[in-house]
């Protein structure tokens, strides 16, 4: 529900970018240990 098409909108704050771009950030923090 947070993503329509290519862009993302966070529910909580209304950060918006690219959808493929966040998800590669997210899955880049993941890998590198920033996530818990």
């Amino acid at each position: 529900a947070n993503r329509n098409g290519i862009q993302f909108r966070c529910k909580k704050c209304g950060y918006t970018c690219h959808a493929d771009l966040n998800g590669a950030i997210n899955i880049a923090k993941a890998i590198s240990g920033l996530v818990a």
